[in-house]
C-alpha cells in the first residue's frame, strides 16, 4: 500500500521510538501473517460456566454471546439512535458496549481478568450500564449487554450481599 521505501521508513523511524516493538505490534511495519495474532485461534477454548440465561442466539453459550462483538465501533458513534447513553457521558471506552463486551470476553479467557466472576474492575465497567438495551437495537451484531450485565451480576454477588440501594428498589 505504502510501496518498499516509505516501509522502510516506517521501521527506521519505528526502530528508533519503540526500538521493544510494543506499540501497534504487526501494523503497517512488519504484519502478522494472516493466520497469526488471531482473536479465536485454533487453541481458543474459553470456560464455559454455568448460566442463568439460556443464550439462545448464542448455541446457550456465554462465551459465545461475550464474543459476539466485533469491534465495529458503531457503539461508539457520538449522535443518532439510543446506542449506550452512559458511553454518550462519559465517552469511555469500558464504558461502550465494545469495552464492557471486551471485558467479559477477557474475563472468561482468565489471562488479563483472573478473578472471574468476582472481578471487582469487570463489576465497575458494568456498573454505568442502564440495561436500556440500546445494544440489542443499534449493534450490528446484536450484543445485548443487559442480559450479560444481569449474567454477570448474578455470579458476583452470589453469597454476598448486595448494595443496600438494590434492596430498597426491590421492595418497591
Amino acid at each position: 500500500m505504502y510501496g518498499e521505501a516509505l516501509v522502510d521508513a516506517f521501521r527506521d523511524y519505528k526502530s528508533i521510538w519503540d526500538p521493544a516493538w510494543k506499540m501497534n505490534p504487526g501494523k503497517v511495519v512488519d504484519p502478522y501473517q494472516p493466520d497469526q495474532n488471531l482473536r479465536m485461534g485454533p487453541e481458543y477454548h474459553p470456560h464455559e460456566p454455568k448460566t442463568h440465561f439460556k443464550f439462545p442466539d448464542d448455541e446457550g453459550s456465554f462465551a459465545k454471546a461475550a464474543a459476539r462483538c466485533v469491534g465495529v465501533g458503531k457503539c461508539r458513534r457520538e449522535s443518532g439512535g439510543t446506542m449506550c447513553p452512559s458511553y454518550m457521558v462519559t465517552k469511555e471506552e469500558e464504558d461502550s458496549t465494545r469495552g464492557r463486551a471486551r471485558m467479559l470476553f477477557e474475563m472468561l479467557q482468565g489471562d488479563v481478568i483472573a478473578d472471574g466472576w468476582r472481578d471487582d474492575h469487570v463489576r465497575e465497567a458494568l456498573d454505568l450500564c442502564l440495561a436500556c438495551k440500546g445494544c440489542r437495537n443499534d449493534c450490528p451484531v446484536n450484543v445485548d449487554m443487559a442480559t450479560y450485565k444481569a449474567e454477570f451480576l448474578s455470579h458476583y454477588y452470589a453469597g454476598r450481599l448486595r448494595p443496600p440501594a438494590a434492596y430498597t428498589m426491590g421492595l418497591i
